[in-house]
């Protein structure tokens, strides 16, 4: 866990991308998001970059592990 956790704080450029592209997103397909599709949107990017950096970590962990 406490690998876990190092690895997190070295992959929060990963997650803020994926919050990035949840804001591209609701920008791009609503001229004029309401509040719900904002923070459904950014939901949605903050999954995104989750998965990626579970992912980097599940690799990361069977290698070394």
């Amino acid at each position: 866990m406490i690998n876990y956790l190092k690895f997190r704080y070295k992959s929060y450029i990963i997650i803020f991308s994926g919050f990035l592209i949840g804001a591209i997103l609701s920008k791009i397909f609503f001229t004029d998001p309401d509040n719900l599709m904002v923070i459904t949107c950014f939901l949605g990017g903050f999954l995104i970059g989750e998965c990626v950096m579970i992912n980097k970590w599940i690799k990361n962990h069977k290698t070394n592990g």
